[in-house]
This record gives structure tokens, C-alpha cells and sequence, in this order.
């Protein structure tokens, strides 16, 4: 019985988690512009929880969420800033250019790389406290191609989710942060970094 208490606790704490975080995320990523920098907080105290072995008092992993939050944001301001421009031109690229089909096929082909990239990028950017922006870049994109089913794995999860909060939207409160915590347990498991 004794067994049964501790699991429950376990999983009632990492849910409890879950839903703090993703209030956190959603707080501060009221902002549209602030969303990406938000998403590297959270995974920046994922990572952290993960480190501590799933267990931290609440003020010290809100401590790391916000500290986070103002360290991370001049890149991830940038990388938003990219995201907003990416989701207009898959939109507005096919009404403004009359492409063929090859053309077309191309554009999205790019537009998945980056959405790929943007899936991997900020988990990346919140592991590594110091990084070069280039150098970001580049372990992004080298690392998306050297786990690509796991990569395309988060971003199914992602449309899941998204599928799951259209239905039925009071479950943002957990979705956020089920989503973060699952991409970090795969980014830290199964995905190989350069």
C-alpha cells in the first residue's frame, strides 16, 4: 500500500508541476512576441526538475523559470520573430506568387524544415546557458537531421495536443506543460546532440 502512496504522490507532484508551468508559460507568453522566450523558460525548468530528479520547491523552480525567462530572451525574441514570419509566408507566398507545383512543393518543403527547426531550437537554446547565435543555429539544424523521427515525433505530439485544447479548450491549462514536459523527456533520452 505504502508503494501506491509514493507513486501517487510522485504523479500528483509532476502533474502539479505540469499545470504551474503551463500557467507560467501562459502568463508570459501573453504577449504573441514573447511565446518563444516563454517556451524556453519552461523548458529551462523542465530541464531543471528533470535534473533534480522530478522534485523542487515551487519558489525555486519559479526562481528558474523567471531567470530564465529574462537570460533567454534576446535570441528568443529573434527566433519568434522568424516563427511569425515563417506562419505568414506558408499562407501568404502561394496567394501573392503564381507557382507550379515544383516551386510550391519546395516552399513547403522549407517551411516544414523550419518548423522542424523551431520544434528543436528552443529546448536547445534553454539546455545551453551560454551559446553564439550561430552556433545555435547550427546545432539546431544538425541536430533535427541526426534525430529526425524524434524531432517529427514532438511535432506530431504538438498537433495532437492542438488537436486536444481545439476540442477542448480548458485543457490548456495541462497541455502546455504535458507538451514541454514530454519534449524535454525525449530531447533528454533519445535525442542526440553534436
Amino acid at each position: 500500500m505504502k508503494i501506491n502512496q509514493q507513486k501517487f504522490l510522485y504523479y500528483g507532484e509532476i502533474v502539479f508541476y505540469l499545470i504551474y508551468i503551463s500557467c507560467l508559460v501562459l502568463i508570459t507568453a501573453t504577449p504573441i512576441i514573447t511565446c518563444g522566450t516563454a517556451i524556453t523558460a519552461g523548458y529551462k525548468a523542465f530541464v531543471t526538475l528533470k535534473s533534480n530528479d522530478n522534485s523542487m520547491e515551487i519558489k525555486d523552480l519559479t526562481k528558474c523559470y523567471f531567470k530564465a525567462f529574462i537570460k533567454k530572451m534576446p535570441y528568443s525574441l529573434i527566433i519568434t520573430i522568424w516563427f511569425i514570419a515563417v506562419i505568414i509566408a506558408i499562407y501568404k507566398l502561394p496567394l501573392l506568387i503564381n507557382l507550379n507545383f515544383v516551386a510550391l512543393s519546395i516552399m513547403y518543403l522549407i517551411c516544414f524544415e523550419f518548423i522542424l527547426f523551431f520544434q528543436i531550437v528552443f529546448i536547445i537554446y534553454a539546455e545551453k546557458d551560454a551559446i553564439k547565435y550561430a552556433d545555435l543555429i547550427m546545432k539546431s539544424l544538425s541536430t533535427i537531421h541526426l534525430n529526425l523521427k524524434y524531432v517529427v515525433l514532438m511535432c506530431i505530439i504538438q498537433v495532437l495536443l492542438f488537436g486536444v485544447v481545439y476540442l477542448l479548450p480548458w485543457t490548456i491549462i495541462i497541455s502546455i506543460g504535458f507538451y514541454l514536459f514530454l519534449n524535454t523527456k525525449i530531447y533528454c533520452d533519445k535525442i542526440i546532440t553534436v
